[in-house]
């Protein structure tokens, strides 16, 4: 094939030169057949050259039909393997390590066999240990989550022995009762983390203030620190309109958890904006 390409671009070449020496020496006319040996050399080539593109489209046809076959062989040869092997541990599963185990189920389930009760039995074993010690070194609410995810999957493999059904419903509580106490720490510290967020915003704000010439004083009050109250000797029923009005400001308030805005002038003028319903008190 590689012949039949080279013989063909040296006559297409040939032929080429050939036939512009021709039109250069003005021969058209003084002797015309001067044309018919290039033209005929021209036309081989690109017969030649057309007769190899075909062959060589064909070859790999064949070479690529060839490595589908020889693929398609080497995933038989590998299921065949993967069949006995499975097979091998179903009869004697107890010698066999949780990553064997788990090649045989896989097997199985993926040829739409039914998994033979000694090897599903020690399947369930092995997982129930392996959930055992997830749950027992569970430190974080993802980790708890991993170990029932992985204790959930054991479902799909009942009926579960009395001994196995004990062990289930044992990791079951304690993965609750860990995830319960992880939870609660996890929203325990989102909440101090705001608190902190608030009284943090309050100093910041009351040094904007101050930086702008108002002598203010800006506290976050409550247990949870929910209420911002500013204090401004000037304040006054159009100070506290315009602040009401301000959409924005009162916007990140709520987003920061304010639950209400106290404005007052330190002595008799005070008043009160609900954050959650938007209204004086």
């Amino acid at each position: 094939m590689g012949a039949i390409t080279t013989v063909a671009v040296i006559a297409i070449l040939t032929g080429i030169i050939w036939l512009i020496i021709a039109l250069t020496k003005k021969r058209r006319t003084a002797n015309p057949k001067g044309w018919r040996i290039p033209t005929i050399i021209l036309a081989s080539g690109i017969v030649l050259s057309i007769i190899a593109g075909a062959i060589s489209g064909g070859l790999e046809k064949r070479q690529v039909k060839k490595r589908v076959q020889e693929e398609a062989a080497t995933q038989l040869r590998l299921a065949k393997a993967d069949s006995v092997f499975a097979w091998t541990i179903a009869e004697n599963p107890n010698t066999v390590s949780r990553s064997g185990i788990s090649r045989a189920v896989g097997t199985f389930q993926e040829r739409h066999w039914d998994i033979p009760e000694n090897l599903r039995k020690r399947w369930i074993d092995l997982r129930l240990a392996w959930v055992d010690t997830l749950s027992s070194n569970a430190k974080t609410l993802t980790e708890c989550a991993n170990a029932n995810s992985a204790l959930n999957e054991i479902r799909d493999y009942r009926p579960l022995s009395q001994s196995q059904r004990s062990k289930f419903d044992g990791l079951k509580n304690r993965l609750s009762y860990k995830t319960r106490v992880f939870q609660a720490k996890a929203d325990k510290e989102e909440r101090l983390a705001k608190i902190k967020a608030r009284k943090e915003y309050a100093d910041r704000l009351e040094s904007v203030y101050l930086d702008n010439g108002k002598n203010t004083t800006i506290t976050a009050l409550g247990s949870n620190a929910t209420t911002l109250k500013i204090k401004w000797v000037l304040m006054s029923r159009v100070t506290a309109n315009e602040y009401g009005k301000s959409t924005e400001f009162l916007q990140l308030l709520r987003e920061l958890g304010f639950k209400k805005l106290i404005l007052t002038d330190g002595y008799n003028a005070t008043w009160y904006l609900d954050l959650i319903k938007m209204c004086w008190d």
